[in-house]
């Protein structure tokens, strides 16, 4: 935890207000002891070249990462001395001088001493190098000496005997001036590695001991920080020579005969004094006219937490770190950030923010204060209960175009404000008290907008109108909690809804979104896109064609946004509980003001406002918070990446270079920072193992990562680090790791293993190769006597199947010459087609017809069971029965026809209930037509017959019982006549069921009954011959490739 001090600048003003006061207040970070400093006083701080600070103390050396102070031990030696100054050369590393007299260099890991001369015992006062590398020690009373790059040391003892040296300094032109308890003196290099040439001593310059030499960047002007001449400036004399000229440099601003402990110049030109018991003076350096123009003052009346300021350093960040006696080490948490107390006017919480013009309104629980936005002067207070301003907290303040402030209350409506006047006058106010608690307020030209709790108030200035809309007029929710007015005058409304609501055109912009949402304040950046806070799920933007949203995960300082506004560079600032949240559309980061900056409050409702001028006005719990956009400093400096801690299986490694390890499997934990100063909290990482993970996984703030499975193979380890500005630095590869491969997989091993392999089956090759010769050999004997047996049997069974197929194409011309030739049909009706395939050479399925006596003329279409063979047996046993059947004179009805049919068939095979015989039979249709009144008859044995008659169809259904097959008592199985009058020229269709039956079709289906009597429909009227032409293409089509599954019969009659 970092404590916080604030500068309070305490400033009185006189006009509309007598003894009126305000407190402005920056606030500092302070390390001591409760961070771990255990020794508060510090003498130097430093950073070396991995990013680290480091800290001088009285007792130890701490390195600091942002988290934690960790003292550092110089190899291991319990010193009874501590370090009084720290230099950082070329290479980054840093040179410790001891107070005894010791010299320690540090590389970040290792420290070495340099072995100066026994002799030396006295504090180090000053370390410093000149142009070719030298680095010159400077002891209080034991002289100097020079450290080679070689570490050979330049023993310069003799340089200003019997004198206390305290500083010095290498000049531009590589002068060396060092400072002694008598003056300052000048010497130059000599070259060849020896001690520099004394040339003198500068005139005029007071016998008194001078703490710090520093040389401006923007000039040669050396500045000198002395004990009891203040603060001295010494230039070089344009006549030449060793002249110089010594002026009082600190008199002009302020800074008398007073004791500088330290002097310092920033980057920005900008120069730190430290007063010895009065705290530092910072002398401001103006960028435009190139000149000093004006100080400020730090001390313990107004924020420092002690006075006594040993030195300052300037991190990489540009933060600057002042090294105290007593307090540990101060920074500044951010310049820019300002904290303002008015609770003896407005009260402690500033409620409400407005503009008008030069003047900035705040309103509190005390009442409404009117300030000059650049000076802050008081120019007017109305307290609460007087002016005709209510004693009711403020909730919202608009300005209109007039001028006219409209103010906004919790319970008593809204009010208007004329500052010139300094009264008040309530405008609205309902019946209904929902309506009377104001959200907020917002206008346009002659339009004013007031968001109540019980709806959208519209105000039309010109005509003094008052207009209520809620949900029953189309608004999404009657809780209004904001509006905002974009770029091209367009209105929207906050509120809770599934979208931002558009109200000029009563459309919702929601990308998308289902769920209901509480929209709570919107704001647009200069792309135009919509950024809309919410209580709960942080901030969405509505971008053209999607959604964005920016939550904790991401970076964000809370999910509840109660206020959003966007300042003049076009960035989103949204308003939390004891946080300020700051998002760049474009880098899509987020930087957080928290309690790390000093902001502890709550921010209010609709308590935003961005001046154009570059100052963003907060209103919170604990008073006006300001940021001014001028005075902050982006150095878009990203974080330095370090790997803190490399541990295999519980082992220490050095996380540089190539690490080898043993095939196994290995436990691998790395830590890691990104060293940054001013939030190291809002640092978030992603880290990638190559040859692990397959892409760069996402840490958050998590500083450590863990590999528990790593087995054998080569990885790498990269790390990108970002800071909450979105500067981020990467490294793809810290350290590698090399897992070697296992015996089985080394190369040589496989080798090896590959030629012995080659080896074994070349010899197992060669005696098989042998093996299957002498093989062959028995097997070519006994090949030639089997083919001659086999060749044998083949034909002995080809002349098999010949006689077989004889037989059965014998079988097929009897079956044949059984069938009534088709063309008989022609002599009696007007039409007919006959589609007849098997589906092997003889069939089951089969056909009878003929004319009988009085003009009667019979037609059967049957199916036997089975096909094939089997089959053309059940046809010629069911046509020879047919026959005898039809002749006989007592039969008159086809229904007696079948059952007779039905009774001889079982007889023939011996079907019976008590025998479990054959239960072989047919389907079967017999039809009898009348061929003078074409009365037709019709008996069916399962199979259905379809009928045109009058150009209509009919579709006659089978009995549900076959000829013979299926053992059924004769008094259960019955067989029934159907008569129909039809007249010339109508149509009779009988089929059996392998057309129905045939799979096909592009889904490999049967063609069924349905998809006939359609296809009959369509061909009903065309020409016989046509239609069977139909009936077979339609057929060959449906079946394609699919094998034909049964025999077909299809008999089309027009009488």
């Amino acid at each position: 935890m970092r404590l916080i001090f604030r500068l309070q600048l305490v400033l009185f003003f006189s006009g509309w207000l007598s003894d009126g006061l305000f407190s402005q207040q920056i606030r500092f970070k302070v390390y001591s002891r409760e961070q771990g400093i255990m020794n508060p006083f510090v003498y130097s701080v430093s950073q070396d070249k991995n990013g680290y600070l480091y800290l001088a103390t009285g007792e130890d050396v701490y390195r600091y990462d942002g988290f934690a102070f960790v003292p550092i031990r110089f190899q291991k030696e319990e010193l009874k001395a501590y370090s009084t100054r720290i230099f950082n050369d070329d290479r980054g590393n840093l040179w410790f001088g001891m107070s005894n007299g010791l010299v320690f260099v540090w590389d970040g890991k290792n420290s070495r001493r340099i072995n100066l001369p026994s002799g030396v015992t006295s504090q180090i006062t000053e370390i410093l190098a000149d142009k070719t590398g030298i680095k010159w020690v400077v002891t209080q009373q034991n002289g100097i000496f020079g450290v080679t790059e070689n570490g050979q040391v330049i023993r310069c003892d003799s340089v200003l005997p019997g004198r206390i040296l305290t500083s010095a300094l290498y000049t531009t032109n590589n002068n060396l001036l060092i400072a002694a308890n008598d003056g300052i003196y000048l010497f130059t290099p000599s070259g060849n590695s020896r001690c520099p040439e004394q040339r003198g001593k500068i005139e005029n310059f007071p016998e008194t001991h001078v703490n710090k030499l520093i040389q401006l960047q923007t000039s040669q002007t050396i500045l000198a920080a002395t004990d009891d001449n203040g603060l001295l400036q010494i230039e070089a004399d344009p006549a030449g020579g060793n002249s110089f000229k010594v002026s009082d440099f600190g008199k002009s601003f302020g800074i008398n005969q007073q004791s500088i402990t330290s002097v310092f110049e920033d980057t920005e030109h900008n120069i730190w004094v430290a007063a010895a018991g009065e705290g530092v003076v910072e002398i401001l350096w103006n960028q435009e006219s190139g000149k000093y123009s004006g100080v400020r003052h730090f001390n313990t009346s107004n924020g420092l937490p002690v006075n006594f300021i040993r030195s300052f350093f300037q991190d990489r960040e540009g933060q600057i770190w002042m090294a105290t006696y007593g307090s540990g080490v101060v920074s500044f948490a951010d310049e820019a950030l300002q904290f303002y107390d008015f609770s003896d006017f407005t009260g402690k919480s500033i409620t409400a923010v407005t503009l008008r013009g030069t003047e900035l309104l705040l309103a509190g629980p005390k009442g409404i204060l009117v300030l000059n936005k650049n000076t802050l002067v008081n120019r007017l207070f109305i307290p609460a209960g007087t002016k005709g301003l209510p004693a009711d907290r403020i909730t919202t303040m608009f300005t209109d175009r007039r001028g006219i402030v409209w103010v906004g209350t919790a319970e008593s409506g809204c009010y208007l404000f004329d500052i010139n006047a300094a009264s008040f006058r309530r405008v609205w106010f309902s019946g209904n008290a929902v309506e009377n608690v104001i959200n907020h307020i917002n206008g346009k030209g002659d339009s004013i907008f007031i968001a109540t709790n019980g709806g959208l108030v519209i105000v039309d200035l010109n005509r003094n109108t008052f207009v209520l809309l809620t949900m029953s007029d189309g608004l999404p929710y009657n809780i209004i909690q904001s509006v905002f007015i974009d770029r091209n005058e367009k209105v929207w409304l906050a509120c809770a809804s599934k979208g931002i609501f558009n109200l000029s055109e009563h459309t919702y912009r929601s990308e998308g979104i289902s769920a209901l949402i509480e929209f709570s304040a919107i704001a647009q950046d200069t792309n135009g896109n919509y950024w809309a806070g919410t209580l709960g799920q942080g901030v969405l933007c509505f971008l053209p064609d999607t959604l964005f949203q920016v939550n904790t995960t991401t970076g964000l300082g809370s999910n509840y946004v109660y206020g959003v506004a966007s300042d003049r560079d076009g960035e989103i600032w949204l308003g939390h509980r004891m946080s300020i949240s700051r998002i760049d559309p474009v880098k899509k980061s987020v930087k957080v003001f928290d309690k790390a900056y000093g902001f502890t409050a709550d921010c209010n409702p609709n308590a935003l406002v961005s001046d154009p001028g570059g100052m963003m006005w907060i209103g919170t719990t604990e008073g006006l918070v300001g940021y001014n956009l001028n005075k902050e400093k982006r150095t878009n400096i990203a974080p330095v990446l370090n790997i803190v801690s490399l541990r295999i299986d519980d082992k220490e490694y050095d996380p540089t270079g190539r690490i080898v390890l043993p095939y196994g499997t290995h436990r691998v934990r790395i830590e890691f920072i990104g060293l940054n100063f001013r939030s190291p909290e809002r640092v978030f990482y992603r880290y990638r193992l190559n040859g692990f993970d397959p892409e760069w996984t996402d840490a958050g703030g998590n500083r450590f990562v863990n590999y528990n499975n790593l087995r054998d193979g080569k990885y790498s380890f990269g790390l990108i680090a970002c800071n909450d500005q979105g500067d981020c630095s990467e490294t793809d590869s810290f350290f590698t790791i090399d897992v070697r491969l296992p015996l089985w997989k080394q190369w040589w091993f496989l080798l090896v293993m590959l030629a012995s392999t080659a080896l074994a089956v070349y010899g197992i090759m060669y005696y098989r190769e042998q093996q299957l010769n002498e093989f062959n050999k028995r097997l070519e004997t006994q090949l030639a006597e089997r083919t001659r047996e086999v060749i044998q049997k083949k034909e002995e069974i080809e002349q098999k199947n010949k006689e077989i197929i004889q037989s059965i194409e014998y079988a097929q011309r009897i079956q044949q010459s059984m069938l009534p030739s088709a063309s008989q049909l022609s002599q009696y009706f007007t039409g007919y087609f006959l589609f007849y395939r098997p589906r092997d050479i003889v069939s089951g399925d089969f056909y009878w017809f003929d004319r009988l006596k009085d003009n009667r003329f019979l037609l059967i279409c049957a199916d036997s069971t089975g096909h094939g063979v089997p089959g053309g047996f059940m046809s010629v046993m069911g046509t020879t029965l047919i026959k005898d059947i039809c002749y006989r004179s007592d039969l008159e009805s086809p229904s007696e026809m079948l059952a007779l049919l039905d009774h001889e068939i079982h007889r023939r095979l011996n079907q019976n209930i008590e025998a479990e015989r054959s239960n072989d039979g047919m389907d079967l249709i017999l039809c009898d037509i009348n061929l003078e009144t074409y009365v037709v008859r019709i008996a069916s044995a399962m199979r259905p017959v379809i009928l045109y008659v009058n150009g209509e169809q009919m579709y006659i259904p089978g009995s549900r019982n076959s000829v013979g097959g299926t053992i059924i008592s004769h008094e259960d199985k019955v067989f029934e006549d159907r008569v129909y009058a039809m007249s010339k020229g109508d149509l009779i269709y009988m089929f059996s069921d392998g057309y129905t039956d045939q799979f096909g079709g592009p889904l490999g289906k049967k063609f069924k009954i349905a998809r006939l009597r359609n296809l009959l429909k369509d061909i009903h009227q065309k020409p016989m011959t046509e239609q069977y032409q139909h009936i077979k293409s339609t057929f060959d089509l449906w079946k394609g490739d699919q094998p034909q599954i049964d025999d077909v019969l299809f008999l089309g009659i027009q009488l």
